[in-house]
């Protein structure tokens, strides 16, 4: 806790009865005349007694309006008919690459280059959205590693991406990355 607010926050939660604190932190609340400080009363740690003073909780009232309006957007409600669009669901750019087209088994390679150094690294959340697209949610759940319940997703078409080198024409060996159809 280091600021006004933050000090002050914390007092008014402990309200009349106040709390324990270290002194070097509340000069500035001290002399603000925000806080009262019994300098007799310590504890063990040497921490003295405050409370926030009725300065103190007026200040806090005078701060909460405002943040509660600049917070709060001002949307006004209104009423029409949702427009109807004449793109397909989904459709964007064209895919740089052949997931659409490709078969269980084929697979593409993406070379390593200056502009995509490691292409592994790269294609790994491409063909992780590419994978969701393809996938539908089944009538089972199951708990993930954060312990929420989350939908089970059966695929349609799957993809994994893998490091890999292929061989050029010259016979040099070209390392990257290889993206394959497994289902």
């Amino acid at each position: 806790m280091s600021s006004k607010l933050e000090i002050l926050e914390a007092l008014k939660a402990f309200g009349e009865t106040g709390t324990f604190m270290a002194k070097k932190i509340l000069k500035s609340v001290v002399k603000d005349g925000l806080v009262e400080m019994q300098e007799t009363v310590t504890n063990p740690a040497g921490d003295v007694a405050v409370r926030i003073s009725a300065a103190g909780l007026a200040f806090l009232a005078e701060l909460e309006p405002k943040a509660v309006a600049e917070a709060a957007p001002v949307f006004v409600l209104k009423s029409a008919p949702i427009p109807t669009t004449t793109r397909k669901a989904g459709a964007g750019r064209k895919s740089k690459y052949p997931f659409a087209t490709m078969e269980v088994g084929q697979y593409f390679f993406v070379p390593d280059s200056e502009k995509c150094q490691d292409p592994t690294k790269s294609l790994t959340s491409i063909v992780a959205a590419t994978n969701r697209k393809y996938a539908f949610e089944i009538a089972v759940t199951r708990v993930n590693r954060k312990g929420n319940v989350v939908p089970v997703l059966e695929y349609s078409r799957k993809f994994v991406v893998r490091p890999y080198h292929e061989t050029d024409s010259e016979g040099n060996i070209v390392n990257g990355a290889g993206v394959w159809r497994e289902k």
